[in-house]
């Protein structure tokens, strides 16, 4: 899995299997996924692997969890819009944008 499949990963979890906040179960499922990329981890990705890090060093304390979360939730929303939807050629900003706050 490369950086960008692993962003869409993320989007469809929280999408499917997501019910409001993160828990460690979530996460521990999200640092396996974290550790199936193969090439260099970009700048989102290896900041949410030190994030994880962190959550696991406390003893993955929901309090802790609960303050990430929506961090987490905006910085992966940030990454689709201005960089992955940047990456399509032949589709305005604006229709790229419409997808984010309407769905398809």
């Amino acid at each position: 899995m490369d950086n960008k499949g692993f962003c869409y990963w993320l989007q469809g979890y929280f999408e499917i299997a997501y019910d409001g906040y993160l828990n460690k179960d979530k996460l521990v499922v999200i640092e396996n996924q974290l550790s199936m990329i193969v090439v260099d981890k970009g700048k989102f990705t290896l900041w949410l692997s030190h994030v994880c890090n962190y959550i696991r060093e406390v003893g993955y304390s929901q309090k802790t969890i609960d303050v990430f979360t929506p961090v987490i939730k905006e910085s992966l929303s940030n990454v689709f819009r201005h960089v992955i939807d940047n990456s399509y050629i032949g589709i305005d900003r604006k229709t790229r944008h419409k997808v984010h706050e309407e769905g398809l």
